[in-house]
């Protein structure tokens, strides 16, 4: 096998014949379909689906899909173009409703972003995945903490600019329908992860992006919990405060939350 393409399914999955189907359609040849659920005795989360399934898998490379989602016949052909023997990872871009959304040249600098979180839409070698060491209790942010890492470990990665991957919205995902503290939580462990995992200093824009939509999450979702609020500061925020990189219209936020709820 070439591609192995793995698709994350258990319980109501009724879009799932869709997902399926836009595998088998696929132009390249070599294409093995393995549909995962979570370990019945560990965390019932997308991310544990998937890392099930790349325990079956046997092909070289690895294509995830998303039970709702689906794929252009050539996807996989297209992304297959790019690949070379130093190149481990191959990421193009996606179409969410209405908007088609391109990979830059330097996939770091989209992230986190709609094309960089998606752990769909991007080929990766079967290699990255060994002695990979995430967080599959994730359920918020398992994307972005996923996608980081694997290309993190990649020599080389290739942005192929075609958009075949068709990212859905279903209100009754477990992204749409989980509480919003969970959000906040689950997106300052990823934060906290992710530090560790990519501690160079080239990558401290990308700390600091992480950091502000866990604030905006907090914004949008729990403003008037202080409980949650002084957990956020403590794991994250207290040292950005000083840091020269922000501005006074962030710094000036953190204060008034700080008179407020500390």
């Amino acid at each position: 096998m070439t591609v192995s393409a793995v698709i994350p399914a258990w319980g109501e999955t009724p879009l799932l014949a869709r997902a399926m189907d836009s595998v088998r359609r696929q132009t390249a040849s070599g294409v093995e379909l393995i549909v995962s659920a979570p370990p019945a005795n560990g965390p019932q989360t997308a991310l544990a689906a998937r890392l099930a399934g790349v325990r079956r898998a046997r092909g070289e490379w690895i294509l995830f899909v998303d039970a709702d989602d689906w794929i252009e016949s050539d996807l996989i052909e297209a992304l297959l173009r790019a690949a070379g023997e130093d190149v481990d990872a191959i990421c193009s871009g996606l179409v969410r409703g209405r908007r088609m959304r391109l990979p830059g040249q330097d996939i770091w600098t989209d992230g986190p972003s709609d094309v960089f979180n998606c752990l769909c839409a991007k080929l990766f070698r079967r290699r990255l995945f060994d002695g990979l060491k995430v967080d599959a209790a994730v359920a918020y942010g398992e994307d972005l903490l996923a996608t980081a890492c694997l290309l993190h470990r990649a020599r080389r990665i290739v942005c192929v600019q075609k958009a075949l991957y068709h990212y859905c919205e279903n209100d009754a995902s477990v992204t749409h329908t989980m509480d919003g503290r969970r959000r906040v939580l689950d997106l300052m462990h990823v934060g906290q992860m992710l530090r560790i995992e990519l501690p160079e200093p080239r990558f401290a824009a990308f700390h600091d992006r992480i950091t502000r939509d866990a604030m905006l999450l907090w914004c949008r979702y729990r403003v008037m919990d202080g409980a949650l609020w002084r957990e956020m500061r403590a794991r994250l925020t207290t040292p950005l405060l000083a840091d020269a990189r922000h501005g006074w219209l962030k710094k000036g936020a953190l204060l008034c939350a700080s008179c407020l709820f500390d």
